[in-house]
């Protein structure tokens, strides 16, 4: 819940930003991860320290953080959720790969080189909306992980993390330009220093 509403905070004012449609953007936040509250446990935002993921072997566990996915999907066709926000729950990963699970996998078999399996089965998000919301989730995360949040710290991990994503062909789809892209970085930037901010 508190993830959810984080990311809502971060992607819609991004949205807003750019001229895209905020509302959409904070309801798509409140719904993208509504597969994970059938196991919530499974998950680190849930957790203060470790979780089970981490006793799982990583194909197992691969497995488990995709299914997140179709359980959200399945929830949110019961409950008559409308297509365009079943489409943040859909598209929120793009393809993205599950580096940590991949690199887990890579220490037990050094030989391994195809990705394919330790990536979300997309698609990669079209909508500007759901293009901002998937930056968002990944930059918050890895801030919140951070021990050091100040902005120097938090500019250098959104410029990393969105840097990334664009490396990785997770924008292709959408209708960004690199100009809104900017703008979007510096909204996270500005909302993760207030939201850290030292008193």
């Amino acid at each position: 819940y508190q993830h959810s509403v984080m990311i809502a905070n971060i992607s819609s004012h991004a949205a807003e930003e750019i001229g895209a449609d905020p509302l959409l953007t904070r309801v798509g936040a409140y719904y993208h991860d509504i597969g994970k509250t059938v196991s919530p446990l499974d998950f680190t935002e849930n957790n203060a320290g470790g979780n089970i993921l981490d006793k799982m072997n990583p194909y197992d566990a691969v497995n488990r953080i995709k299914e997140h996915l179709e359980v959200g999907i399945r929830l949110a066709k019961a409950n008559k959720l409308p297509l365009i926000v079943q489409d943040f729950i859909r598209q929120h990963h793009g393809t993205s790969r599950i580096s940590f699970l991949y690199e887990t996998a890579k220490k037990d078999d050094p030989t391994l080189t195809d990705d394919s399996f330790f990536r979300y089965p997309g698609p990669k998000p079209v909508r500007k909306e759901v293009s901002i919301l998937m930056l968002a989730d990944s930059v918050e995360a890895a801030v919140r992980s951070m021990e050091i949040k100040d902005a120097t710290s938090i500019r250098e991990m959104v410029n990393k993390i969105v840097n990334a994503k664009l490396m990785d062909g997770q924008l292709t789809e959408s209708n960004l330009t690199f100009a809104e892209i900017e703008k979007v970085k510096e909204s996270f930037i500005f909302t993760l220093d207030s939201l850290y901010h030292s008193r």
